[in-house]
């Protein structure tokens, strides 16, 4: 059985929703109902030596190809880090050569 994500409440911080709609022009909202409550997503997990274990999900925004870094929090919902940025070609890459998603 293939793996699968299910994340129930995505948590946006301010700073990090600003960030969406400054550098990628998106808004936190269009990112949220890309994920929230979504069966089916793209993603791999990555573990990361100085962030630790995150997904990747690979989604479409808008008609374009976006990948979303999501961090487990000790509650029940996945958070959009405000540090983190990795380019979309890396998520790519990552999602071809480990066949998950």
């Amino acid at each position: 059985m293939a793996e699968t994500i299910w994340v129930a409440r995505l948590k946006i911080s301010r700073a990090m929703a600003h960030k969406i709609s400054t550098e990628h022009g998106l808004q936190a909202v269009e990112v949220r109902d890309a994920v929230q409550c979504v069966r089916g997503l793209r993603f791999l997990w990555d573990d990361d030596p100085q962030r630790g274990r995150r997904a990747i999900v690979e989604t479409v925004i808008r008609g374009h190809s976006v990948a979303i870094v999501l961090y487990p929090t000790n509650e029940p919902l996945w958070e959009i880090p405000t540090t983190s940025e990795v380019p979309i070609a890396y998520h790519e890459e990552l999602l071809k050569t480990r066949g998950k998603g």
